[in-house]
């Protein structure tokens, strides 16, 4: 029963977010913000923020489109080695193969200033973007906001 409940979120999850990657690695989008990059395939993970979405390529790349006025579709110059993405109200979240993460777009709240003191920007696992907020999973089970 659990499990088919689960099932039944994860595919809700799906249906209900702005984009998703096919088996091909293709993004199929719909509404207004579907616009620039190039969709056609190689993407193995997508995420929706408020008015742009991003998508992880397997090579480690990542592409970003739609509203962009808070520099949030701006990927920095280093755009290799990422493994998660996480894309928030008005910035966007990269999470490197070292374990370290990347944020860019509208800090008006801090949601980009990755904490550097009394940790270190490295051992995160995971990444979620909030609306005004950012958050990062440590791998000793820790959460840094």
């Amino acid at each position: 029963m659990v499990e088919s409940q689960i099932t039944f979120l994860a595919l809700l999850f799906v249906l209900l977010t702005s984009s998703f990657a096919l088996a091909d690695g293709s993004i199929i989008g719909w509404g207004i913000q579907v616009v620039g990059g190039d969709l056609s395939g190689g993407f193995v993970k997508v995420a929706a923020g408020e008015y742009h979405s991003l998508g992880l390529k397997q090579d480690g790349s990542i592409v970003a489109w739609g509203y962009n006025d808070y520099g949030q579709c701006n990927i920095p110059s280093s755009n290799t080695g990422f493994i998660a993405i996480s894309a928030g109200g008005f910035h966007s979240l990269g999470l490197k193969q070292d374990g370290s993460i990347v944020a860019w777009g509208h800090n008006g709240y801090g949601q980009c200033n990755i904490p550097l003191r009394p940790i270190a920007n490295r051992g995160f696992i995971a990444i979620a973007a909030g609306y005004y907020h950012s958050l990062g999973l440590k791998q000793d089970g820790s959460i840094v906001a």
